[in-house]
């Protein structure tokens, strides 16, 4: 299983704080009425994550795939037996970045899934370069499940050829999307 590099795992905790997202008690349940999901980012600014600079920029990608992988663990470990309603995932964006030479966005994606949170919702399987990528920071690990979401206009148009990853999804093996959730592949 991935484990958050411990050359900067004080760094990260502290960005993780910064932003919400390290106490597991913030991301259990959504406030009434409001939206079916809340979606924070690891760290907002890269001025959060310049203590990474020294590294080639892949590896730093990787360190911040790594770290919300390892954080995803703990933050379902804490849900399991707390909240009957519940989805905890990853999603990582800003791969076009990615494609110029920067840095992507990890992201912890919570619901409640009673709130019809996956009623409009379509993933592909993970196919994508993008894809391939995040599964080998985590090390192709059997934990972790991975899917793709287009951009929304693409999906609705259903020009597939233009097909643009809008997010990539980490998903441990012990809270996962519903299979219809999930659709066949009918990129080229």
């Amino acid at each position: 299983m991935p484990e958050m590099d411990p050359r900067f795992g004080r760094q990260l905790r502290e960005v993780m704080e910064l932003n919400e997202v390290w106490d597991p008690r913030g991301l259990m349940t959504l406030p009434p009425g409001g939206d079916t999901y809340e979606e924070l980012p690891l760290y907002a600014t890269l001025g959060e994550v310049e203590f990474l600079d020294g590294l080639p920029v892949p590896e730093q990608n990787a360190v911040l795939i790594r770290a919300a992988a390892a954080h995803l663990a703990v933050i379902l470990d804490y849900a399991a037996g707390r909240e009957s309603d519940y989805f905890c995932a990853v999603t990582i964006d800003f791969w076009d970045e990615y494609d110029d030479g920067g840095l992507i966005t990890p992201r912890f994606l919570y619901a409640n899934p009673a709130r019809e949170f996956f009623q409009n919702m379509s993933l592909l399987p993970a196919k994508s370069a993008y894809s391939a990528f995040t599964a080998e920071c985590l090390d192709h690990s059997a934990e972790y499940v991975l899917h793709e979401q287009l951009d929304p206009y693409v999906m609705k148009s259903e020009s597939w050829s233009n097909a643009r990853v809008e997010s990539v999804w980490v998903e441990h093996i012990s809270c996962q999307v519903p299979p219809a959730v999930v659709l066949a592949d009918p990129r080229p």
